[in-house]
């Protein structure tokens, strides 16, 4: 073991507060590695979705803004 790593028994798992940072800012998590690698792909694909419906908002607001409801042309008319 090298002086980096310290001994499971000496590690709290769970949720706790570091109060040396504060009661908001030291809240923390501390979980094993293979909880941490399903967290860490389920938040890649959170993140992932809710990038694809901003993007379809930005889409559509762009739309709605360059949409002036005058007839330009033929292709045009929508019913």
């Amino acid at each position: 073991m090298s002086q980096l790593e310290l001994d499971a028994r000496f590690v709290k798992r769970g949720y706790w507060v570091n109060l040396s940072q504060g009661k908001i800012i030291g809240q923390t998590i501390t979980i094993d590695s293979t909880t941490g690698s399903i967290f860490i792909a389920l938040l890649a694909v959170i993140t992932s979705l809710a990038m694809i419906h901003l993007w379809h908002i930005t889409i559509f607001i762009y739309y709605q803004a360059r949409a002036d409801g005058i007839i330009s042309d033929g292709l045009f008319r929508h019913k």
